[in-house]
């Protein structure tokens, strides 16, 4: 439960500094199409927060490679059951308690626009840790998830760097370390799922 706190501490600050974001920015600001973005965001997913998501990413976005977008994150849930026998359909049924703990990954995107803006491809990586539990027992390890996907990053006010960005794409997952096997069941990954959310993000 400590770690899902700091997840929520980390989404909080994020929030924080868009609302920042929004009453400090001068009413004379340049409009999008002209707006000069700089080589850091932040972004997180306000969609899945409520359903027990915490996540926070930050973006570098280097002048020197103007269409590719690089991040690093942090990902923790706690779904409830309901979502889990959707997000782990092969495990419908079995009853596990699942949690994700702080876990670390990374994203790689290419921009059609130079500016970064629009249509843009890339892929998230994230190293899932696990905490499975049922019938008092427990079992942990870690997960490769991979996410290929296509968004659309769109700034819908002229007067701040806050955008939005819808994205659609297929998750899988597969064990990397640790033990699946859980009182005398064995936790499958998830092979292949559409996923879809939309990202809230500022841009320094």
């Amino acid at each position: 439960m400590k770690r899902i706190e700091e997840g929520r501490l980390l989404v909080l600050a994020a929030v924080v500094i868009a609302l920042i974001a929004l009453v400090s920015t001068p009413a004379d600001a340049s409009p999008q199409d002209d707006r000069d973005l700089g080589w850091v965001s932040l972004e997180f997913d306000p969609l899945t927060t409520p359903l027990g998501a915490r996540n926070l990413f930050v973006y570098i976005e280097p002048p020197a490679l103007p269409h590719v977008s690089f991040s690093v994150g942090v990902f923790a849930a706690d779904f409830p059951d309901w979502m889990d026998e959707i997000l782990s359909y092969r495990n419908r049924g079995a009853d596990f308690d699942s949690q994700v703990r702080i876990s670390p990954g990374f994203t790689v995107d290419y921009f059609a626009d130079d500016e970064r803006k629009g249509w843009h491809a890339g892929m998230f990586n994230f190293f899932w840790r696990y905490r499975v539990r049922r019938n008092g027992m427990e079992a942990t390890f870690t997960n490769h998830v991979l996410l290929p996907r296509l968004g659309y990053r769109w700034f819908p006010w002229t007067s701040v760097d806050v955008y939005l960005d819808p994205f659609a794409g297929l998750m899988f997952e597969y064990k990397l370390g640790g033990d699946n096997n859980l009182d005398g069941d064995v936790v499958k990954p998830t092979p292949i799922i559409p996923f879809a959310s939309v990202h809230a993000g500022f841009h320094f």
